[in-house]
């Protein structure tokens, strides 16, 4: 008989990890539900272009609820890693949420202001789309704001292409996830 699975799915321990960010240790980490009240400061510690672009909309700050919500996630289709700096505040979150299929994922990326081009962006992007592999995803894409040309530029740089898309605000860009597990190689 095969074993019963948890309707939720434990936290994923295994997916922690030490990291080294221009010098600083920092550790990658899966959100827990205690991160809420971090979310929240790394929201207010963003500029109000840098969380339009994550959020897409006039949020400039995360209410507890929100930030509830966001920090609770079903470790089985939605995963939120962050990363932790040393004095545990978060330089950044990014998130993958899997359709029902099961045959792709859309990403987020939110990297506090105060923290950009420092490699976080790249090292989560990386981390999502490792963890896409693991769940046998074949594609992982995101919507990106046109305008927002450091998420586009990041997204090349780990292999994703632009997708054609008649949305003159909004651009797809996608990346083909190889099957395997030791090819890191963006295709």
């Amino acid at each position: 008989e095969p074993p019963v699975r948890a309707a939720i799915l434990p936290y994923p321990a295994h997916l922690e990890r030490q990291v080294v960010i221009q010098g600083a240790s920092a550790r990658l980490r899966p959100v827990r539900p205690d991160d809420a009240a971090r979310l929240v400061e790394l929201v207010d510690r963003s500029t109000p272009d840098d969380v339009h672009a994550r959020f897409a909309g006039g949020l400039r700050h995360l209410s507890p609820e929100f930030a509830a919500r966001l920090a609770q996630v079903d470790y089985d289709r939605h995963l939120a890693l962050v990363i932790e700096g040393p004095e545990g505040d978060l330089w950044g979150v990014g998130r993958l949420v899997s359709d029902p299929a099961g045959e792709s994922a859309e990403f987020a990326l939110l990297i506090r202001s105060d923290m950009q081009h420092r490699g976080i962006g790249g090292r989560l992007l990386e981390a999502l789309v490792d963890r896409a592999r693991e769940m046998g995803l074949g594609r992982v894409w995101g919507e990106v704001a046109r305008g927002n040309s450091k998420m586009l530029v990041l997204a090349a740089e780990h292999g994703f292409t632009l997708c054609g898309s008649d949305d003159p605000v909004r651009a797809r860009v996608e990346r083909v996830v190889p099957a395997t597990v030791g090819d890191t190689t963006p295709t």
